[in-house]
């Protein structure tokens, strides 16, 4: 079921080659001189700070990256009662030229983009309004009542932000979002279908319930597209793991101390260890499926190959309590809406000493209490009317991430497309498709955008494909 993260100590350069985004640094980057883009001279700042709701402008600069504004917007905590409770929910602008096109860029989690544009922003080179999802990061209120993080108050999070900057951007306006940030996307035009012209959305499934059962049939299909000899090998590496447990837990204790690592909130080392090597398989997939299984640890490896591997995912470390702790509303929603994938690991029941299940209680937000049960009709809806009344969305998926299991399904929606990536994983990109799914995409792109269609154009960054980095952005359990 997870998404599992590179160490601290790699994160920020993992943001150069950020999850379906790519540097907006490229030789012909648009310039981002404000006085230039401005035809009145009048500072961006000053505009953006006389829209409703704007608490906060400030300017933020990264080594070989656009300039980005940071803007701080006042939301009711409930949108049904906009007397309420309010809290300051953080945007990230990065500004190309008021009539250029404009593209919504959903996290589903805090702000990781950082100041670095999504693929649809360079291919229309747009301006992007990067949405902090509510309650994470530093846009959560305080009190915290979790009751109002669910899908349709996030979607209207995102109308009133439109809304407001559609005061100053003139462009047709596209949302596009990967994986929860591409289901939040999603969401969201099920709320508000006119606010946007069109949706890309990357690896973004859906889940109808706790433990989905579709997904089991990723794991069926390995057998027969790679073989059993690759799929056994993932599977050999896991019960050797927990046959020699004691020598690998005294490896990653060791290194937690020197990282100053707890885990605490999974009831300590041995049960952190235990889910993260149930979890391998999925991890080890969703990212590296696609280059086969040849540094996969062999039945004469050493148990320090075998080590080197499993900290090569990183599931461990999406275990400790910091980590836990930064990625709690997501626990929280998959628990009440998003659902979550059913994981297979029969194969390693007679080798396990804790509940698999029960580790889910103790990731939910600290001291919460009882969360309400599932409720699968939200996600339910979400599919029924993206299947009966969608329109103008375009989805891409990779062929060796476990997530496409539970891709969407397009019905009867209009305009749209939905692609798979041959051998593609959790980072799957345009850049990735063939050149005739490339064209079509970059037509419909014309057709939604009114774009030129020379200004459309499919660029690599270092002439290679962006893969999604494991990094302190993903949680565990999570997308």
């Amino acid at each position: 079921m997870l998404a599992i993260m590179m160490t601290r100590q790699v994160f920020a350069s993992a943001l150069l080659a950020v999850f379906w985004a790519g540097s907006g640094c490229t030789d012909d980057a648009p310039d981002n001189d404000v006085d230039a883009a401005v035809p009145d001279g009048t500072d961006l700042i000053s505009r953006l700070e006389r829209i409703d709701g704007v608490v906060s402008v400030r300017v933020e600069t990264a080594p070989l990256a656009p300039t980005a504004y940071v803007i701080r917007f006042e939301q009711p905590v409930d949108h049904g009662n906009p007397a309420g409770q309010r809290f300051t929910q953080q945007l990230k602008l990065l500004h190309v030229d008021f009539a250029a096109p404009m593209v919504v860029a959903s996290t589903g989690y805090h702000d990781y983009l950082g100041n670095y544009s999504t693929e649809p922003a360079r291919l229309l080179e747009a301006n992007q309004v990067t949405i902090e999802h509510r309650f994470f990061g530093g846009s959560r209120p305080f009190p915290t009542d979790w009751a109002y993080l669910d899908i349709e108050q996030a979607a209207a999070d995102h109308h009133r932000v439109i809304e407001a900057l559609k005061s100053l951007y003139t462009g047709e306006w596209i949302s596009t979002g990967g994986s929860k940030g591409g289901m939040t996307s999603i969401f969201h035009r099920r709320f508000y279908p006119d606010d946007v012209a069109g949706t890309i959305a990357y690896v973004a499934p859906i889940s109808f319930s706790v433990d989905d059962p579709r997904y089991q049939s990723f794991f069926d299909d390995l057998d027969q597209t790679l073989g059993d000899e690759c799929v056994e090998r993932v599977r050999a590496v896991q019960r050797r793991a927990l046959t020699e447990r004691d020598a690998l837990e005294e490896h990653f204790a060791g290194q937690a101390a020197e990282l100053g690592y707890r885990f605490d909130r999974m009831g300590g080392l041995p049960r952190a260890f235990e889910t993260a090597v149930i979890e391998l398989e999925w991890t080890y997939w969703q990212y590296d499926g696609g280059f086969g299984c040849s540094f996969v640890p062999d039945a004469t490896a050493s148990i320090d190959d075998v080590a080197a591997f499993i900290e090569h995912t990183e599931v461990v470390w999406s275990m400790e309590d910091q980590h836990i702790q930064t990625f709690e509303p997501y626990y929280y929603q998959g628990a009440t809406e998003l659902g979550s994938p059913g994981l297979p690991h029969e194969h390693l029941a007679d080798l396990l000493q804790f509940d698999y299940r029960a580790s889910f209680q103790l990731i939910q937000p600290d001291g919460i209490g009882p969360i309400p049960p599932h409720d699968p009709a939200p996600m339910r809806d979400i599919a029924d009317w993206l299947a009966s009344e969608g329109e103008r969305f375009i989805f891409v998926y990779g062929e060796y991430d476990p997530w496409t299991a539970g891709r969407f399904e397009l019905g009867e929606a209009r305009d749209s497309q939905l692609y798979v990536t041959s051998k593609g994983n959790h980072g799957a990109l345009i850049y990735n498709l063939a050149e005739a799914e490339q064209q079509r995409v970059m037509d419909t792109l014309a057709t939604w955008t009114g774009r030129p269609g020379q200004a459309l154009s499919v660029r690599a960054v270092d002439e290679t494909p962006l893969q999604a980095p494991r990094s302190m952005q993903r949680p565990r359990l999570g997308l």
